[in-house]
């Protein structure tokens, strides 16, 4: 699968896009992401809502060092547990 190496962000939507994959659908206010990292397989992948979503492949061996990063538009709100 070729990659395109850009993270669209528009309207409270996150899209991975990857040529001829999206990896979720639009969504807005008062949605629920988790990130399921596992720095021993090194691989990352994200729920919606309590939907689980495939591990994103073409993330595959990531960094030892990961550093969260999140980019809100009011009236976002963010909590990490």
């Amino acid at each position: 699968m070729q990659i395109v190496k850009r993270k669209y962000y528009t309207n409270q939507e996150i899209q991975y896009k990857f040529i001829g994959f999206e990896y979720t659908k639009e969504f807005g206010s008062g949605t629920r992401i988790t990130v399921h990292l596992n720095m021993t397989r090194k691989t990352i992948a994200f729920s919606i809502n309590g939907v689980r979503h495939p591990e994103i492949t073409a993330w595959l061996n990531l960094p030892s060092r990961l550093y969260p990063v999140v980019s809100l538009r009011p009236p976002g709100r963010i909590r990490f547990i």
